[in-house]
Parts: structure tokens; C-alpha cells; sequence
């Protein structure tokens, strides 16, 4: 759901940076030179967050949503471009959906040391405050599965199972790792049951786009077996239009910082970008 008001931040008005900067990001080409603050492997980290996500902009025929946004204040962040570009695209990312970017920025920027420069402690605190409002609120307007799978023409069954994934995979991930853990080992003995049953990415023809990142979430938060296992299972989904391909690209590099101590596209925390000739291959490999 889009929003036709905005969140402002107590301290400062985003809309003015939105109204008066120059369009940057018009031809989506702009990678700032490398500040001397910056070291290579953060420049390296932020180009090529841009590169990734102007690919992506650009295969969605240039329409921009909320996450794209947030790619872009990240890794406007790592490079340490001005103040105003950042705020920028977290007022532009909250214009396109304020619920989503209420629900992903906290994970993203998870304490006001991960936005110094950008936002005071205060300004963060306030922030987080008004973002927990907005959930609160959408709360009152959850999705009856059963509701939409008949609305729809889906299996009642599928979609309310993952439904239930999808909720279970979120419970403790925030407040208590060990619970969740536990959680997580159970999610993906029924993702187990059910690729037995259908054999395929249970997606976007199965379950519509409300559940169609629900198997991915599971898989992406097991373990090193069975992630590999269903990472050919997830790149034929995206082949068949039954996900987008930003949760191959993610699943991929959570694979590969594993296995190998490095990621192809940088959208994990911690952990180096592959060389060059790597991140090409691997990319040729999956057809991204």
C-alpha cells in the first residue's frame, strides 16, 4: 500500500531536500568519485550497491520502490556523500511506502552508530518511535490468508501454511536468536514437505505476491545444507517468474560469505565483495 502523506523526522523536514536537490538520479549512472575518507573496500561496497541497484531500477523500467530507496541511502552512507543525499532517499523511500520502510529500516540501520553523520541519537530514537507507530497501526489491518486465497483462486491450505511461515519466521528474530534458531530448524522440515510434494519454488503462481517471498525467508534463514540445496530451486523460481531476483541475489551471497568468507553483491553485513572476475562468473552462473 502506498501513502499519500508523509513521516516527517522531529528535528528536520525531509520534503525540502526532496523539492529542492537536483535530480541525481535521473539517468541512474551517478557513482561519486572516491572521497578520501573512504577506504577501497567500502568505496568498492558502495559502487557496487549503486551498480546493483540501478540494474534493478533499470530492469523495472525505471520505477523505483521504497527498497530501492534504502539500497541507495546504504550505500550513499559507505561512501559518505553529503547529508542531504541520504535524506533524501529515506524521504523518498518512506513516500513510497512508509509501512515497509517503518519494518525494514531498524534492520537495516539497527542503532544510531550505523547513521552517524545522518542522524543525531535523538533524531535516530524519534525516528524509530514514529516507525513503531506506524506498525502498531498496521497491526489493526492484517491480511486474512483465507480471505485471499479464495479472493484469488489459490489453495486455502498453501497459502495459509505459508502464512504461518512467513509469521513464524519473524516471531523472536528481533528480541531472542536462541528461540528463533529453534524456530528456524522447524520452518524448513516443512519447506522440506512440501518441495517433496510439489517439487518446484513454491511462488508467486502458487501463493500471488503477497507469499511469494515466504519459502525464500525460511530457506534464507537455515542452514549452510540446506541453503545450497534450494539455491538451484530459487534461481529457476526467478527463471519462472515466481519471485524477484534480489532474493536469489541475497540468498546467493549468504551461500557464499559462508563458504568462502566473501559476497558477490554486498547485500549482507560484514564480509568482502569477491574480485571482479568472480563476482562475473558467479553472476554469468545464475543469470543475473
Amino acid at each position: 500500500m502506498k501513502y499519500l502523506f508523509i513521516l516527517f523526522i522531529t528535528g528536520f523536514n525531509l520534503s525540502c531536500y526532496s523539492q529542492n536537490q537536483k535530480d541525481i538520479l535521473t539517468e541512474f549512472d551517478y557513482f561519486p568519485d572516491q572521497r578520501i575518507e573512504v577506504s577501497n573496500q567500502e568505496y568498492r561496497k558502495g559502487t557496487t550497491i549503486l551498480k546493483n541497484t540501478y540494474e534493478q531500477i533499470k530492469n523495472d523500467s525505471g520505477k523505483m520502490v521504497y527498497a530501492d530507496h534504502l539500497n541507495l541511502a546504504t550505500a550513499f552512507i559507505k561512501l559518505k556523500e553529503p547529508k542531504e543525499i541520504v535524506l533524501n532517499q529515506w524521504y523518498l523511500a518512506q513516500q513510497e511506502d512508509l509501512e515497509s520502510t517503518a519494518e525494514i529500516f531498524p534492520m537495516i540501520y539497527s542503532s544510531s552508530e550505523s547513521v552517524a553523520g545522518y542522524l543525531s541519537e535523538s533524531e535516530y530514537d524519534s525516528l524509530l518511535k514514529k516507525f513503531a507507530k506506524v506498525l502498531s497501526n498496521k497491526e489493526d489491518v492484517k491480511i486474512d490468508p483465507t480471505e485471499y486465497a479464495s479472493d484469488n483462486n489459490f489453495n486455502i491450505e498453501l497459502v495459509k501454511l505459508m502464512a504461518y511461515l512467513e509469521e513464524k519466521d519473524q516471531e523472536f528474530r528481533m528480541s531472542d536468536m536462541d528461540k528463533q534458531q529453534l524456530i528456524d530448524a522447524e520452518n524448513i522440515k516443512i519447506i522440506d514437505s512440501l518441495y517433496k510434494v510439489h517439487g518446484k519454488y513454491i511462488g508467486n503462481s502458487f501463493v500471488g505476491d503477497q507469499y511469494q517471498h515466504s519459502m525464500w525467508a525460511v530457506i534464507q534463514h537455515s542452514d549452510l545444507e540446506h541453503q545450497e540445496k534450494y539455491l538451484p530451486v530459487v534461481q529457476k523460481g526467478v527463471s519462472n517468474g515466481e519471485l524477484p531476483a534480489t532474493p536469489l541475489k541475497m540468498l546467493i551471497d549468504r551461500v557464499y560469505k559462508k563458504k568462502h568468507g566473501y559476497q558477490i553483491f554486498g547485500s549482507q553485513s560484514g564480509g568482502e565483495l569477491a574480485d571482479d572476475a568472480t563476482i562475473e562468473k558467479v553472476k554469468q552462473e545464475y543469470g543475473l
